[in-house]
C-alpha cells in the first residue's frame, strides 16, 4: 500500500495524451516526480516512480500504459513484496530414492505433475513410461511400453516429449516423434489420442512441437526450413505459432516471431573433407514460450519483456523490467569455454572440432535477458534469470496475470520445474552419477 497522500499511479497513454489519474494536491518534491514520469512515458521510457512518495521504504505500483492499439503495457521497477515468497529447500517428497525397486527408479524423466488428491503422474523412457505414485510417494500403478498401438509410445523411438494436466485428473502425453497426443484418464487408462496436422503451406519434415495445451485447443511452434549461410554468419530466423484445435486440425497462425538464433561453422568430415553445419552461438538468444488457459505467452529473449496473447492471436499485455542484459566480459566467454569443453565427446579428434568451433564462434555484447518462462497453475508467470554455467542458485521473478512483479525467489540451480502449485514446486534434480529424483518442495506465498 502507497504512503499516506501517496497515490497509487495508474497511467493511461493515448496517442501523446497521458493521463496520471492523482490527487490534486501534492508535494513541489511529489509534483516534480510525478512530471518525471509523464516525460520519461512520452518519451517511450517507463520508469516506476518510487521516488513520488515521502517515505523511501515504500514500493510504488508498477507504471501501466495503454498504447493506441489497447494493448496493455505493464513497466515493474521492483517487486512489491520481494522477499515473501520461499520454498523449503528439504523435501516434503521424494521419488526414486531407493534403488533396490524396480517401480521406483526414474530414467529419461519428461515430466511430472501433481493431481488434485496430491498423486503424482511421471512420464520417462523406461518401462511403464507413465507412472502414478501416491501422496507418499508410494508407487500405485503404471502403463505405456514402446510401440505404435494406444497407450503405447513410440514406435521409431520410444520417447514421452511432454505431460499436460487436463480436466479431471485425466493427464496427456505429446510424442513429437509421431506428432501425437494420447490421453489418459484419472486412473492411468487410455482414452483416446489425436495427431496434429502439418500446416498445409510447409513440408512434412517442419514438424510442429507443441508448447502447451489452451482452452480451445493447442498451440505449436513451427520452424520453416532453411538454408546454412556462409561460415560465421549468425542468423535468427521466424518461428511460427499456430493454433490447433482440440481433434487437431490446424486452424490458424497465431503470430510470427523471432526465433531461435544459429550460426555457420565448419566440419571436418571423418575422410578429411571439410563441410558446413550448424549450431547455436554462445550466449545465443533463444525464444521462450508456454501456452496455458487461454493465454499464449512468448518472450523474444532480446530484453527483459515478454507478451501476452489471447487465443485469437491478438496481443493484449506486455510486461517489462527495466534490467539491462549483463555484458558478455571475457570472464564470461572463459566459463562458457570451460563449460563446453567439459562436455565435449572423449573422442580426441571430436574434441579438437568442438574446441576449435568454440574458439571461432562469435560472442555476443551481452547475455539474454533470462533462460525460462513458465505459468503456474495459478496463472502467474515465473521467469528465470539466466545465469551463468557453474552456479549455484538462480533467481525467479514471478508476476500475476496483470502484469504486476510479485515477488522473486532464489532457487537451487540444478531444480528443473516440472510443476508449480499453491504450496508447492514439483522438480527433477540429477545426483553427481546421474541418478534421476523427483522432489516435492513446500512453496510459501506468504
Amino acid at each position: 500500500m502507497p504512503a499516506p497522500g501517496c497515490a497509487r499511479l495508474r497511467h493511461v497513454a493515448n496517442s501523446q495524451n497521458v493521463i496520471c489519474n492523482a490527487p490534486l494536491q501534492r508535494s513541489q518534491k511529489e509534483r516534480v516526480a510525478m512530471r518525471k514520469v509523464v516525460r520519461a512515458i512520452r518519451s517511450g521510457i517507463a520508469i516506476l516512480a518510487a521516488s513520488a512518495c515521502g517515505d523511501p521504504a515504500t514500493r510504488a505500483e508498477p507504471v501501466e500504459v495503454k498504447d493506441s492499439a489497447g494493448v496493455r503495457i505493464v513497466v515493474n521497477g521492483a517487486p512489491v513484496s520481494p522477499s515473501a515468497w520461499t520454498a523449503e529447500l528439504e523435501p516434503t517428497l521424494e521419488i526414486g530414492a531407493d534403488e533396490t525397486d524396480t517401480t521406483q527408479i526414474l530414467f529419461q524423466v519428461t515430466g511430472a505433475l501433481v493431481l488434485s488428491d496430491d498423486r503424482i503422474v511421471v512420464s520417462l523412457g523406461t518401462t511403464p513410461m507413465l507412472r502414478w505414485f501416491d501422496a507418499t510417494g508410494r508407487f500405485l500403478n503404471g502403463t505405456g511400453r514402446p510401440g505404435g498401438g494406444p497407450g503405447e509410445f513410440g514406435p521409431d523411438r520410444a520417447w514421452i516429449s511432454d505431460l499436460w494436466p487436463l480436466s479431471g485428473d485425466s493427464v496427456a502425453t505429446w510424442e513429437h516423434n509421431t506428432r501425437r497426443m494420447q490421453v489418459f484418464d484419472s486412473n492411468g487408462r487410455y482414452a483416446r489420442a489425436v495427431v496434429l496436422d502439418v500446416p498445409p503451406d510447409l513440408p512434412i519434415s517442419a514438424y510442429p512441437q507443441i508448447l502447451g495445451r489452451l482452452d480451445n485447443g493447442f498451440v505449436s511452434f513451427v520452424s520453416p526450413p532453411s538454408q546454412l549461410g556462409p561460415v560465421g554468419e549468425v542468423r535468427r530466423d521466424s518461428l511460427r505459432y499456430v493454433h490447433y484445435a482440440a481433434d487437431g486440425t490446424f486452424t490458424r497462425e497465431l503470430a510470427r516471431l523471432p526465433g531461435f538464433t544459429y550460426f555457420a561453422m565448419r566440419w571436418r568430415l571423418p575422410d578429411g573433407r571439410e563441410t558446413k553445419t550448424e549450431g547455436r552461438p554462445p550466449y545465443a538468444r533463444l525464444p521462450v514460450a508456454w501456452a496455458s488457459g487461454s493465454t499464449f505467452y512468448y518472450g523474444s529473449n532480446d530484453r527483459y519483456e515478454v507478451t501476452l496473447y489471447d487465443t485469437a492471436g491478438d496481443l493484449k499485455l506486455l510486461i517489462r523490467k527495466p534490467t539491462p542484459n549483463r555484458p558478455v566480459t571475457p570472464e564470461a566467454i572463459q566459463t562458457y569455454k570451460d563449460d563446453a569443453m567439459a562436455r565435449a565427446p572423449d573422442d580426441p579428434s571430436t574434441r579438437r572440432q568442438w574446441e576449435e568451433s568454440i574458439n571461432e564462434a562469435p560472442y555476443p555484447d551481452s547475455l539474454p535477458a533470462y533462460r525460462r518462462l513458465r505459468a503456474d497453475r495459478d496463472g502467474m508467470i515465473w521467469i528465470q534469470d539466466y545465469d551463468l554455467p557453474g552456479a549455484d542458485t538462480t533467481a525467479w521473478s514471478v508476476f500475476d496475470a496483470t502484469g504486476r512483479w510479485v515477488s522473486e525467489l532464489a532457487l537451487p540451480a540444478d531444480w528443473q520445474i516440472m510443476d508449480i502449485g499453491a504450496s508447492y514446486i514439483l522438480v527433477l534434480v540429477r545426483d553427481d552419477l546421474g541418478v534421476e529424483r523427483v522432489r516435492r518442495h513446500h512453496l510459501s506465498r506468504r
